[in-house]
């Protein structure tokens, strides 16, 4: 089993986790095939945590 969630983060997410926690103040546009993936990735984002 992994040790944390993060070690089953998929490299998208991680890196957007990054993105996140290096410039919390700016704007992040993610351009994404369908409304449902976004809110998807949101979601996983504010599950696994941005800091």
């Amino acid at each position: 089993m992994p040790s944390s969630r993060m070690d089953s983060q998929d490299p998208f997410v991680a890196h957007l986790k990054r993105l996140c926690a290096a410039h919390p103040t700016r704007s992040k546009w993610v351009f994404v095939p369908t409304h449902g993936i976004g809110r998807t990735i949101g979601d996983r984002l504010v599950l696994e945590g941005t800091a």
